[in-house]
């Protein structure tokens, strides 16, 4: 079981899901076998402490992931669209931008810089 019960319940707010649901799914993983006769069957196994650790980072890297990439849609469609109703498209009026001229952005990750 995971010991910060007050975390747990922190996460499965802010995930929005079950914090009964997401904890048996950090610490559980699901063994699927070949039955006879062809059949499968499956089977919820715990998984131990090293287990259910890498099951939390990899939900931790798919969550990161998942917002990096939102973000970079959101950013790279106010760029296409030339930010209109933004701060942005106050700021190019203000400068006099080309149309032409091409417009980025760098995010700097834990993963290393980026130019989109």
């Amino acid at each position: 079981s995971i010991q910060d019960q007050n975390l747990l319940y922190t996460i499965a707010e802010v995930l929005e899901v079950n914090p009964e649901e997401l904890e048996y799914a950090l610490t559980h993983r699901t063994l699927t076998t070949m039955a006879a006769g062809g059949g499968v069957e499956s089977y919820q196994v715990p998984q131990n402490t090293i287990q259910a650790n890498a099951a939390r980072q990899a939900v931790q890297k798919d969550i990161y992931n998942r917002m990096f990439t939102f973000l970079v849609k959101r950013i790279n469609v106010a760029l296409q669209t030339g930010g209109q109703n933004t701060r942005l498209s106050m700021r190019k009026i203000a400068r006099n931008i080309a149309e032409d001229e091409h417009l980025s952005i760098g995010v700097l990750d834990i993963y290393g810089f980026e130019i989109f």
